[in-house]
């Protein structure tokens, strides 16, 4: 529901929106859309390849991506993640005004 919540928010916005059901998607959707991609938005947890780890393979695909991490409950894992450069972290549910301040800055 949060993520297509979000999705229609952004479009809304008229951002050009990929969605991937896991981190293996994600980062194949990053990799084919390479230098369309300016910000990514994953949960912490996810299938096949959690959001820690699919930061550290975007890192080595495109050092400088903007990664947002969103997460209903593991904040020690988004910690991990900081470390990475994945410096925001939404906390489910968030609303318009949090989403529009990450997309923004």
């Amino acid at each position: 529901m949060v993520s297509s919540c979000t999705r229609a928010i952004l479009k809304t916005l008229n951002y050009k929106v990929f969605e991937a059901a896991n981190g293996i998607e994600t980062m194949a959707c990053f990799v084919r859309e390479k230098g369309i991609i300016t910000l990514i938005i994953m949960d912490v947890v996810m299938p096949r390849l959690g959001g820690v780890k699919a930061t550290y393979k975007t890192r080595k695909v495109e050092p400088d991506a903007k990664v947002v991490f969103s997460t209903g409950y593991d904040k020690g894992e988004a910690q991990k993640g900081e470390v990475l450069g994945a410096n925001i972290v939404l906390s489910k549910p968030f609303n318009v005004s949090d989403l529009s301040r990450v997309v923004c800055d």
